[in-house]
């Protein structure tokens, strides 16, 4: 998935933080708020790392790299983030989404630089309980060591 496969419409209207809020809340509705915040130091992480794009909404929309984004990831899923993304786009206010709050909250601090690097400079994960088939594991994760696990994912360093 590109930015270019999302309507131009919609992506020109989102902000970095909002794309964050929404990338968080794709990813981590069923985590911790420790699993939000691990998630939301991966993207920062690929975002200084420049190798996915230099702001956080080439990171998010970078091609195949957030499920959430994917009509492939889960259709229910890519169903709400696009949703989601619609009223965040046409609304000057958050929905009145708890969660969807928290992870606005998320996103603020790891822009801001206010949240602490919890996943030891680590720029992949994936959440093992959501592979297909049961058991399966990522191509690039396969033969590696997670550096930390928060939540339901496991995360990753020095992945080319």
């Amino acid at each position: 998935m590109t930015a270019s496969s999302l309507p131009n419409d919609l992506v020109a209207a989102l902000t970095d933080p909002q794309i964050l809020t929404i990338t968080l809340f794709g990813e981590t509705r069923g985590e911790p708020i420790e699993g939000q915040i691990a998630v939301g130091c991966v993207i920062r992480n690929r975002v200084h790392s420049g190798r996915w794009g230099g702001s956080y909404a080439k990171v998010c929309l970078a091609p195949w790299q957030f499920s959430s984004w994917l009509p492939q990831g889960g259709r229910a899923n890519y169903e709400l983030v696009m949703e989601t993304a619609r009223q965040m786009a046409t609304s000057t206010q958050l929905p009145d989404d708890p969660l969807l709050r928290q992870c606005a909250w998320v996103s603020q601090g790891i822009i801001g630089a206010w949240i602490i690097d919890t996943v030891k400079d680590a720029t992949h994960y994936y959440a093992p309980a959501a592979m297909a088939p049961k058991g399966a594991v990522p191509k690039w994760a396969v033969g590696r060591t997670p550096v930390v696990s928060k939540g339901q994912h496991l995360f990753f360093v020095g992945v080319a």
